[in-house]
């Protein structure tokens, strides 16, 4: 794989995971763990959802160096800075282009939808091998400091049901959208790169590699 074609997946995978986001917040059945967390700390402080994720995901990153450095990479630096803004400006165009109030079919299908999404790109940016959110740089942190005796998928349902719960405690919404994501990111991030992105590549299935 040529690094074009990896900047272009890192890039693609940002920008539909941020439209992910958007849908999530739209169809109000609850965000993604990281998502509901952020937005329930952040409207307790009076800031835009994008700010204070860029703040949180600083704060993520100096421990992801200290334990982690070589998940770090141009991908990790524009996750960060593009997925909050990539998600307020998609809500946005959103809000003006659909209906305000909601009919319950068109709630659930863009949760659907935007399950599908999430996990797509969370899928093409990591295996674009540029480096990856802070976020999602501690399930791997986790899988590595157990020597692998925690699964991907088991570590990233760990960190997702704590955000889950913190988000809760600040007054986020709780819906079925954030269960299912809490329950099915990890599982369905591991299918997607090993049977659609790369599937001809042995993957170690208890490891992701970045």
């Amino acid at each position: 794989m040529t690094k074009k074609i990896r900047y272009k997946m890192m890039l693609t995978g940002i920008m539909i995971l941020g439209l992910s986001i958007s849908f999530l917040r739209y169809g109000a059945v609850g965000t993604d763990p990281y998502t509901t967390m952020n937005l329930g700390v952040s409207s307790t402080l009076g800031l835009s959802f994008g700010t204070y994720q860029l703040l949180i995901n600083t704060l993520l990153l100096a421990v992801i160096f200290v334990y982690k450095r070589r998940s770090i990479g141009i991908g990790t630096v524009m996750n960060m800075i593009m997925v909050g803004f990539t998600s307020d400006f998609f809500y946005f165009l959103l809000t003006k282009m659909l209906p305000s109030q909601q009919e319950l079919l068109l709630r659930a299908s863009v949760t659907v939808l935007a399950v599908g999404l999430a996990c797509t790109g969370i899928a093409l940016y990591m295996e674009a091998d540029l480096g990856i959110a802070p976020y999602d740089a501690l399930s791997i942190l986790i899988v590595d400091k157990s020597s692998g005796r925690v699964p991907f998928f088991m570590a990233r349902m760990i960190i997702d049901i704590l955000a889950v719960f913190i988000g809760f405690r600040f007054g986020a919404v709780v819906g079925i959208g954030t269960v299912i994501l809490s329950l099915f990111t990890g599982p369905l991030v591991q299918i997607i790169r090993e049977k659609l992105l790369s599937p001809n590549q042995n993957k170690d299935t208890t490891v992701v590699k970045v």
